[in-house]
């Protein structure tokens, strides 16, 4: 879902100029979504330059706890005090998400399969979820 809303941000600041079947089925025009996922090559490397130092964070825990995930943030990194944060802009897409086509879904969900396996040693909890909600997407449009 979070490719899914960076590709619509992605037509939306070309202005709607974006081809979106030939963007998911091409895996070069896709590839630039896609590289922000590829979790099971970045973390390894993360580890073995600082090891247990590394925190992973997930989007989630902003959107679920965002206090709480930055005082955990600043906690992790040994800062103490007020951060002293700008104010957060606005959100930028409000209101209900376009549904991702389930097509869309599909070819994402099968390219993530492989990070899903990798994060789950790191979220299972997380990551269940993940996949109940695309399984149960596809299921439903079946």
């Amino acid at each position: 879902d979070r490719i899914w809303s960076g590709i619509r941000m992605h037509k939306k600041q070309r202005g709607g100029a974006v081809d979106l079947d030939r963007l998911i089925a091409d895996p070069d025009a896709l590839r630039i979504f896609i590289d922000y996922t590829r979790y099971s090559e970045a973390i390894p490397c993360w580890r073995a330059g600082v090891g247990d130092r590394l925190r992973v964070v997930l989007f989630d825990d902003f959107a679920e706890r965002p206090r709480e995930t930055l005082g955990e943030i600043l906690d992790h990194i040994g800062y103490r005090g007020s951060p002293g944060l700008p104010k957060a802009r606005p959100p930028m897409n409000v209101g209900e998400p376009t549904p991702m086509p389930i097509g869309y879904r599909e070819r994402l969900y099968t390219l993530l399969k492989s990070q899903y396996a990798f994060l789950e040693t790191i979220d299972p909890v997380r990551v269940a979820q993940w996949r109940m909600k695309h399984e149960g997407a596809l299921q439903s449009a079946a």
